[in-house]
């Protein structure tokens, strides 16, 4: 498996299929797929077996801190520590920075996933979500 910061339009048509399979209706559209990719600021970090992306974050570099913004691994790919490698890169290479994220407060996987990943709760966004649900804030120290 390789793991690439900088991808192409193919590498995000892919990272958009991704999406849409593990978040349905949740997921980003391709406006903001395409704007995300523009941006400066935007992280993308990508991991690939031979050619096909199988896993992928997109941050946002907020000048102190790291959003994560969205992290998903293909289903059959799962429980392979892929994503847990992106975390470890996104960490490495902006040591010094804080990263965060939001997460539902029904999605008990993902939080522990997070927590085993070093973040901590630090709040909650009290109807954060589309359908009223809270969203949980959780941090990392890097």
């Amino acid at each position: 498996m390789k793991i690439k910061s900088k991808i192409t339009k193919r590498d995000l048509l892919e990272i958009e299929k991704i999406s849409h399979e593990r978040f349905g209706n949740e997921s980003w559209t391709e406006a903001q797929f395409e704007s995300s990719f523009a941006l400066s600021s935007s992280v993308f970090l990508v991991a690939f077996e031979g050619e096909k992306v199988v896993s992928f974050l997109i941050g946002q570099d907020t000048v102190d801190s790291i959003n994560i913004l969205l992290l998903a691994t293909k289903i059959e790919f799962e429980n392979k520590g892929i994503a847990s490698q992106l975390i470890d890169k996104l960490a490495k290479k902006f040591k010094g920075k804080k990263l965060w994220l939001e997460v539902k407060e029904s999605n008990s996987c993902a939080i522990k996933f997070y927590q085993k990943n070093g973040f901590k709760p630090v709040y909650t966004r009290k109807k954060y979500y589309k359908d009223g649900e809270n969203a949980i804030i959780l941090e990392r120290e890097n």
